[in-house]
């Protein structure tokens, strides 16, 4: 369709969005493609499942419901570091999200907040 607005000439048309193939998976983060670039976020498949052991200090938590916040779109975009918030290098694979809502193994309701995303 043709538009005439504002003195120019433009249109609007119907894109095809890229196919995603879905795949259901028990531990899925979203993280970046290309640093910076935050049409590049993507869900990405960890290792992972109900029966992954942990150590005794550690509790393996089904989260519902994780957020983004400022400092997520700060990272994501580049305009804050990842050293600025964790000098671990293994925890810098995923820092988006740090605050999270779900249930234990036992069924109970759980809320936390990570130092490092």
């Amino acid at each position: 369709v043709n538009v005439y607005k504002n003195n120019k000439w433009g249109t609007y048309r119907h894109l095809l969005l890229d196919k995603q193939n879905l795949v259901e998976s028990e531990h899925c983060f979203v993280n970046l493609t290309v640093p910076g670039d935050l049409s590049s976020l993507r869900w990405f498949e960890g290792p992972l499942c109900h029966q992954t052991s942990v150590s005794s200090e550690n509790k393996l938590i089904y989260v519902y419901y994780a957020a983004l916040n400022f400092r997520d779109v700060m990272t994501a975009s580049g305009k804050l570091t990842v050293d600025a918030i964790t000098q671990n290098r293994l925890e810098q694979e995923c820092v988006q999200g740090f605050e999270f809502s779900g249930r234990d193994s036992k069924g109970c309701r759980v809320m936390g907040m990570l130092t490092f995303g």
